[in-house]
């Protein structure tokens, strides 16, 4: 599976950017581990940038803050109401926001400005400060020693562009703060000069007032003045008003418009009751003449004696009273006398009588019946045109009551009018000299004792913090980006080799460093470490690997051991002395140099240059037995003189020299070249039992190491696993977090 991975190519790229999975399989105590091993280079950091800070913020001008307080309330405004002429609701909550606008305004700056001369203040008026030191270093008149002549003079625009720069660097210092829930406002000016901070705090409320007070006067002028000529047009309307309602009355000759309706209206009243009762009486006169009409037609004379009229008529009823009367002493007379008895006949012309003359008078009253329905009628007529004559005549009075009275209400509104235009010009001359305020100042300024800023303690402290931060961070970064080989874990995801071991970096230490003998230069004594003098954890670590081969070969035993890498100096040679070194405690070991381009083990062991070694065995100059060395109780066979073909000698020769050593030595521990920069360590991988992949921790990118083992792989080189050297205490060993099982023990022996 592993030969797949290599082999392929879109697999080595998804690998290689299989960044997030590495990402993820950090943990809080490794990050901790990072800084830990970053820890000079973050406290530099920090260190350099607070004392950075330190000198900018001591560099930086003190700035003063002063206070004024100011009250700000509504003025309820009874002498002369102009914001209910001008219809300015005071009593809205825009009120106090606006005041505070007009506090931050450029009106009232320009007032403070022009009133404290700040135009020939150099805080404010740049053009009179003298030129810093770096101005001067970047002047290059004041280098060549030439200077312009001073213009005195200077133009209104000039002068106004000036004007208007020291007001913008005077209003930049100030800040206005209401109190919530209270009428009370914050005046804040800072400056670097703490006289002219408390100065200028308190001129921005007197100029508030004095603004205040002045625009009030302004509108109060400008109001009596619309008033006076208001007043002066509507007395000249009213005199107009005046005229028509007098010319009106002599037209229409009105004198008492009232006492004329009250007759109209009298005179109509009567007229109307009169109609009424008229044509009550012609409805009831028609009624009867109606009756009349209708009995006649019936040919039935005995019928008008039943009418009403006739049966309520006094006559009649005396008349009939009489008949029945005679007729009484008729029906007596019957009884004793016969019809030829002058009494009875006497009595019989007596009660005819009585009967024609109800007769004659039924008839009389049906004949006035007639006459009196022709009589109500006509009244009815005369009084009907009399109520429209008289109904003419109320309306034409009506109509001049109505025009009379709206003259008299022009005349009157006019007035009305007048009269109170006339009273407020007369309240507003009585009080021309009362002026009220709507602020006054609370707490004046006082010259302040310490600055407001810069706060140098808190940022110094904000520069320490932030930069401790940036650093630790980019230093966290930094390790989430790298994509190295840092732990078991890296090798076991990105490479999928098995571990042999974890060699801690014995370097930092500086016990093992030590000056190679020829001048070669400085190189780490790893046997000196290995010793049991030494680094016990190094030791410790050396065997571990030594056990991890030991038990791999139980099955298909091993003598020959190649180690090599993926780019010089990660460290090669110094495994392979210290691991034959710990071979040579279970048999006969030799080391064998077979980087004939870059020679190592000849440094480490510190033999001089020029020494003869393996090259000079293949080249056929020497014989093996002459240039075996024996350094302590190792024998070491070195490079030799390195030949102008390598790669030659070792395809020719060196497989003959192999199997001359494994008659003689029971473990061949051999340096090979890096894989990467030359294929002589693919060309001896043949001819080894096992192959030792060495990776620096934290060095070489994993891509390039894993196409260094492909390289191998497709070659069947017998790869046994990877050894991490140079291991930082965060990033490998046993249990993916330590390098040393045993490290602790060993430190605290120390």
């Amino acid at each position: 599976m592993l030969n797949e991975t290599l082999s392929n190519p879109t697999a080595n790229q998804e690998a290689s950017s299989a960044l997030p999975a590495s990402v993820a399989a950090i943990n809080p105590m490794e990050l901790l581990a990072v800084l830990l091993r970053y820890k000079f280079q973050v406290i530099g950091f920090t260190i350099v940038v607070t004392l950075i800070a330190v000198l900018i913020t001591f560099s930086l001008t003190p700035i003063y803050q002063s206070t004024t307080t100011l009250l700000i309330q509504q003025e309820e405004n009874k002498v002369l109401s102009i914001e209910e002429m001008y219809g300015a609701d005071m009593k809205t909550s825009d009120y106090y926001n606006t005041q505070f606008e007009i506090l931050k305004s450029r009106t009232i700056a320009e007032k403070v400005v022009t009133k404290l001369d700040l135009v020939n203040n150099p805080l404010f008026n740049a053009s009179l400060r003298e030129k810093t030191w770096r101005q001067k270093l970047f002047d290059w008149r004041s280098w060549l020693g030439v200077s312009l002549p001073k213009d005195e003079t200077q133009t209104e625009e000039q002068a106004r562009q000036v004007f208007n720069g020291v007001v913008n660097a005077f209003s930049a210092g100030i800040r206005i703060a209401p109190i919530k829930r209270t009428k009370i406002v914050k005046i804040h000016f800072m400056s670097s000069d703490k006289q002219l901070a408390a100065q200028a705090s308190d001129a921005i409320a007197e100029a508030y007032i004095d603004s205040y007070l002045e625009s009030k006067l302004e509108l109060t002028t400008i109001a009596h003045a619309w008033m006076q000529e208001k007043m002066q047009a509507l007395g000249n309307e009213l005199k107009l008003a005046e005229l028509a309602l007098q010319d009106y009355r002599e037209r229409e000759n009105l004198v008492d418009v009232d006492g004329i309706m009250t007759l109209t209206n009298s005179e109509l009243q009567s007229i109307s009751m009169s109609y009424v009762e008229a044509r009550q009486k012609r409805s009831q006169s028609q009624t009867i003449l109606a009756q009349i009409k209708k009995i006649g037609k019936s040919e039935n004379p005995d019928a008008f004696f039943n009418l009403p009229e006739v049966l309520s008529h006094s006559l009649i009823q005396s008349m009939k009273q009489q008949q029945s009367i005679a007729q009484s002493k008729v029906e007596e007379l019957e009884k004793r006398y016969g019809p030829k008895h002058p009494k009875m006949i006497a009595a019989l012309s007596e009660r005819n009588a009585y009967d024609a003359s109800i007769r004659r008078q039924v008839l009389s009253i049906l004949a006035g019946v007639s006459q009196q329905y022709d009589a109500d009628l006509a009244r009815e007529k005369l009084l009907a045109a009399q109520l429209n004559e008289a109904k003419r005549r109320a309306q034409k009075t009506t109509r001049k009551q109505f025009q009379l009275l709206e003259f008299e209400r022009e005349v009157s509104t006019k007035k009305e009018l007048y009269n109170t235009f006339f009273r407020r010009i007369q309240e507003t001359s009585a009080t021309s000299g009362i002026q009220q305020v709507n602020a006054r100042i609370v707490d004046r300024a006082y010259v302040p004792g310490t600055p407001i800023k810069p706060n140098k303690k808190m940022i110094v402290i904000a520069a320490m913090l932030l930069s401790f931060l940036v650093s630790s961070g980019l230093v966290i970064l930094l390790y989430m980006l790298s994509n190295t080989i840092r732990s078991i874990h890296d090798v076991e995801e990105k490479l999928n080799l098995p571990v042999l071991g974890v060699l801690p970096d014995i370097s930092k230490t500086g016990e093992y460093v030590k000056d190679a003998s020829g001048g070669v230069g400085k190189d780490i004594d790893v046997l000196k470490a290995f010793s049991d003098e030494g680094d016990k954890a190094y030791g410790e670590a050396v065997r571990s690997i030594r056990t991890s081969l030991t038990l791999s070969a139980l099955e298909h035993p091993r003598k020959t051991y190649m180690l090599t890498s993926t780019a010089p100096s990660e460290g090669k040679s110094s495994v392979a002395l210290a691991l034959a070194a710990s071979l040579s405690q279970m048999g006969k070991t030799i080391v064998v140099g077979a980087d004939l381009r870059r020679p190592g083990i000849i440094k480490k062991v510190g033999f001089k240059p020029g020494t003869l070694g393996l090259a000079n065995v293949l080249s056929g100059a020497v014989n093996l037995n002459e240039v075996i060395k024996q350094h302590g109780e190792l024998d070491v066979l070195v490079a030799g003189v390195i030949p102008p073909n390598p790669q030659e000698l070792l395809v020719s020769g060196f497989p003959t020299v192999l199997k001359e050593l494994e008659e003689i030595y029971d473990h061949i521990i051999i340096d090979c070249p890096p894989v990467q920069s030359v294929a002589d360590g693919i060309v001896l991988s043949k001819s080894c039992d096992g192959l030792i992949y060495v990776v620096e921790s934290d060095k070489v990118a994993a891509p390039v190491i894993k196409h260094a083992v492909g390289r191998l792989l497709q070659v069947g080189a017998p790869i046994l696993g990877v050894v991490i050297n140079k291991a930082k205490s965060s990033s490998s060993g046993y249990g993916y977090g330590t390098y040393g099982y045993y490290q602790y023990d060993y430190d605290s022996e120390k």
